[in-house]
């Protein structure tokens, strides 16, 4: 369901609690608020991913530029004490426990910075993971016993709260002082600022800009879902909230039954646009591959599919039994049209694919350049509509809109079936193909009876003579 806006939702309850509810969320959504913007990070991973983002960029930064940026994070972090003599950071650095605790037989540290005088800073990086049992402190006494001295247990989290009392179990008192809560919003904000500053090339500059903006989205979203939360606990409004989900999910069986029927009118109306252009297709037969939006056998509504699987659509008899001309809905996205046969008939679908992809009128196509292992050759409609959004079956509810839809989707199939009549590659050739493939094999089957009469005679013949 499309997400509702806040004087909808509003409208639902006449309640003054409800409305003061609203007005709460949506300053807040307002105040936390960040602009989608392109950034490389949440394209190749996940945002919140500990390890192989957050963990592996920030010791990226920290080696480079010989040990400028590795110094001014000690700096900014508050590290005193800390030698800079042959300083050296590790990622994910792999140990073996002394004593397994149950199946884990092993830790990784996630950030690690030592130095040439053994001493040690531990830094536990956490996003959204949870606290493992007796974490910091089986970093801690590992560390310790292959001979380190740690200096500093770094708790790196988006806001700066402190551990778990299940992580620290086991540090005694003067243990647990070495424990240093900083955060990705000031701590590591300021320090890549600075970072930002000292970059030297182009590409390192845009990549420590657009961790940056990665840093304060995820920031914002920890402090507004904070806020959220500290909402819910005022005033009662877990029963405010309950009440709306009620009201928002009445709205929602709406909205299905309301899509249900669109998409069975959709679909009867396409087909009788396109029936009424080309009175010669025909439905063809179920090959238990596809998804019908019609039934060939009955096209009464109540056998309309809805479009909810992952492809339903139209399908009609080209030539032979292997291929037919397609209207589908992929996915509730958009409606593609083209030639549905398999790969696997490779002769067929090449012909096919020969055909259209190099007409004059259906090259400009830059659809017909995909071809997935069912489609020779296909065409999207409108890949801006997209029927999993409510403002689209909005606009297609609409009768002028939906008649200039559907003419434009009979008009494109007509024109695709134009070039594959002339190619004699509809149903129309189907029993010409057929009436031939039948005249070979009956003239084979009579050749072959003449070939061993012949051979007999021969055999008769040469006994006749070697008899005399």
């Amino acid at each position: 369901m499309d997400s509702i806006t806040r004087e909808e939702m509003l409208n639902l309850v006449d309640d003054n609690k409800l409305r003061r509810f609203f007005a709460c969320t949506d300053s807040k959504r307002q105040k936390f608020h960040t602009p989608k913007r392109f950034n490389l990070f949440t394209v190749l991973h996940k945002e919140s991913d500990e390890v192989n983002l957050h963990s592996k960029f920030l010791y990226a930064l920290l080696n480079q530029s010989g040990e400028q940026n590795l110094v001014n994070f000690l700096k900014h972090v508050g590290i005193k004490n800390f030698s800079c003599f042959n300083l050296k950071v590790e990622r994910e650095k792999y140990i073996n426990l002394r004593i397994t605790n149950g199946d884990k037989k092993a830790i990784k540290i996630d950030l690690l910075i030592t130095n040439g005088d053994k001493q040690a800073i531990i830094i536990e990086n956490k996003i959204y993971a949870p606290d493992s049992d007796k974490q910091l402190y089986r970093y801690y006494t590992e560390l310790t016993y292959r001979g380190y001295r740690v200096t500093q247990l770094i708790y790196l989290t988006l806001d700066g709260h402190r551990p778990s009392d299940s992580s620290t179990n086991g540090l005694n008192e003067s243990e647990r002082e070495l424990i240093k809560k900083i955060s990705y919003e000031c701590e590591i904000l300021k320090w890549l600022e600075v970072c930002l500053g000292n970059a030297d090339e182009s590409a390192l500059q845009s990549a420590i800009t657009q961790y940056i903006e990665l840093v304060n989205k995820l920031t914002k979203e920890f402090k507004y879902m904070s806020e959220l939360e500290k909402l819910l606990l005022k005033d009662n409004n877990l029963c405010v909230l309950e009440e709306l989900k009620q009201r928002v999910g009445d709205l929602e069986k709406a909205e299905t039954k309301i899509k249900d029927e669109f998409f069975k009118n959709l679909w009867r109306e396409i087909h009788g646009s396109i029936e009424k252009r080309i009175p010669q297709l025909e439905l063809a037969e179920h090959d238990g591959a596809m998804e019908w939006a019609l039934n060939p056998n009955n096209k009464s509504n109540d056998d309309i599919k809805l479009g909810k699987s992952n492809q339903c659509g139209l399908y009609y008899s080209l030539k032979g039994d292997n291929a037919t001309l397609g209207v589908e809905m992929l996915h509730q996205w958009n409606v593609i049209i083209g030639v549905r046969c398999h790969k696997s008939h490779h002769k067929v679908y090449e012909e096919f694919r020969e055909k259209l992809i190099f007409h004059e009128e259906l090259r400009k196509n830059k659809d017909a350049l995909n071809h997935p292992e069912w489609w020779p050759w296909l065409e999207s409609v409108d890949e801006n509509l997209n029927f999993r959004k409510n403002e689209v079956v909005n606009k297609l509810l609409n009768d002028k809109n939906r008649e200039e839809y559907v003419d434009k989707i009979s008009e494109n199939v007509k024109q695709i079936w134009e070039i594959l009549d002339k190619a004699e590659l509809t149903a129309s050739y189907s029993w010409i193909s057929s009436d031939i493939a039948s005249f070979w094999t009956s003239i084979e089957r009579k050749l072959s009876y003449l070939k061993k009469w012949i051979c007999l005679c021969f055999h008769f013949w040469t006994w006749c003579n070697y008899s005399s």
